[in-house]
């Protein structure tokens, strides 16, 4: 029988600067603001293939994922998928200069090597209101007329160094056709799909050292990150977990979450299911289950419901379910649900004073 690993880093990531990770989240936030009137939960990492599976997951995956309706998954929104294809240098004349690879330029007292680079990203936009995706696709048309002058910041030895993006909208197309154009028409759907060309640079990668050797080459070549990048989350003004930048980029598509609800709650306990389909021959190597304000809890990959007991009645709780793959990325799914009132709490109409009435900023 087969056996599966986890994979080992074979590289120290320690100085690597992840720009890309960066720009996306720039990305995001631009697209957010231009079309989806400022709400970045609409526009998400995700293939075609994947999307409606990936919005259900990121919406509410309470209910069995085949029993939902396309209402359900609060149109409109946006996936963008980057991963088939990596940086290509910058090929207008003069983009890339020997000074600018070999030698750097001056910032303060360094100098920076960069490499200017480019790629491009299809972006698929949908929506459950034509007037809705007309409006859209105006807005882009208008937008695509020249290219998108944005900045975004990396750390870099121990400073905020700029790094531009432009977007450049390209083969901006109204209702294209897709493997699923019959679902999309029954459910009268509307579809946008775009290309955009993405300018910036790349920071010159941190040397390695020998592989007999796990100490970094300290040389002015390496570069500073944070230790910990912790993104909040938040829908409707509360707060509903944090997740790092590395588990927001790597969802493991091929962990499906079916359902992760709450099957039972009284004023103390609440009991949580979930329902996973594994694709191919990965396997679970394990899940950890967390609500806010309790010790998270490590299960067998087997397990499929668990019980917190002691909590607070009429008190709102995030509970995270992390499904951690044997071999490749995790998946992260969230639930949000409330303790109802005691019966003498309800009887007197008046909760204990210790109840949690919600995380807001």
């Amino acid at each position: 029988m087969a056996q599966g690993t986890s994979a080992i880093s074979f590289y120290i990531h320690d100085s690597f600067v992840k720009g890309y990770y960066t720009l996306y989240i720039a990305l995001e936030q631009w697209i957010a603001n231009t079309i989806f009137r400022g709400d970045m939960s609409r526009i998400f990492l995700a293939s075609n293939e994947y999307a409606f599976r990936r919005r259900f997951e990121l919406v509410d995956p309470s209910v069995q994922y085949d029993t939902i309706k396309a209402s359900s998954l609060q149109f409109p929104f946006a996936n963008y998928w980057p991963n088939n294809e990596g940086w290509k240098p910058d090929e207008r004349p003069a983009a890339n200069t020997a000074a600018l690879l070999l030698h750097g330029l001056s910032l303060r007292t360094r100098m920076v090597r960069a490499m200017s680079v480019m790629t491009s990203i299809p972006i698929t936009f949908y929506f459950d209101r034509e007037d809705d995706a007309r409006l859209a696709y105006e807005t882009l048309l208008w937008m695509s007329f020249r290219e998108q002058l944005l900045y975004t910041q990396v750390a870099w030895k121990g400073e905020k160094l700029p790094l531009p993006l432009n977007v450049k909208i390209q083969n901006l197309a109204f209702n294209p056709d897709f493997k699923e154009q019959d679902w999309l028409s029954q459910n009268r759907i509307f579809t946008i799909a775009a290309v955009f060309d993405l300018r910036s640079y790349s920071l010159y990668p941190p040397k390695q050292p020998p592989a007999s050797s796990q100490i970094p080459i300290d040389d002015d070549e390496q570069f500073a990150i944070t230790e910990e990048a912790i993104l909040l989350l938040k829908k409707n003004n509360k707060l509903i977990g944090d997740i790092s930048v590395d588990t927001l980029f790597n969802q493991n598509p091929h962990i499906l979450v079916n359902q992760f609800a709450v099957a039972n709650a009284t004023p103390t306990t609440v009991r949580l299911v979930w329902d996973v389909t594994l694709e191919g021959s990965l396997e679970l190597e394990a899940i950890k289950l967390q609500i806010s304000g309790k010790d998270s809890v490590t299960l067998g990959p087997t397990v499929r419901d668990y019980t917190f007991r002691k909590l607070q009645e009429n008190s709102t709780y995030i509970a995270t379910l992390t499904l951690m793959a044997k071999d490749g990325p995790s998946k992260v799914v969230y639930a949000q649900f409330t303790t109802p009132l005691s019966s003498e709490s309800a009887r007197t109409k008046k909760a204990s004073p210790n109840s949690l009435v919600g995380i807001t900023f």
